[in-house]
């Protein structure tokens, strides 16, 4: 975990719930001590669960990849600025997955 904010955060979006969104961060931060935080997807569409940020963008792949493996499709790594610094407009970098939706338990 980065400490300062900096770093990347894995996106994982598709929740039509806020309890199946439950369903994913709370054992993430149960079980990996990793925060997992959920938060209304753009255009009222649901929620989406921001994990991390994480220091290496290693580790956000390899998250990435579990979450994938596990039926979580719609995944994002978001590169995050230091505070001030002059940083891309959109620095979310889409990953390349063909799975539209995710689990909703």
């Amino acid at each position: 975990m980065s400490k300062d904010g900096t770093g990347f955060t894995v996106r994982v979006y598709g929740f039509s719930s806020y309890s199946a969104a439950e369903q994913l961060s709370v054992p993430l931060l149960e079980q990996r001590k990793v925060k997992a935080t959920i938060e209304p997807a753009p255009g009222a569409q649901g929620f989406l669960v921001k994990i991390g940020p994480l220091t290496k963008r290693e580790a956000a792949e390899q998250l990435s990849g579990e979450l994938r493996d596990s039926g979580y499709g719609a995944i994002k790594i978001a590169q995050n600025c230091a505070s001030g610094a002059d940083c891309p407009p959109d620095s979310t970098v889409p990953l390349n997955n063909n799975q539209p939706t995710n689990k909703d338990k």
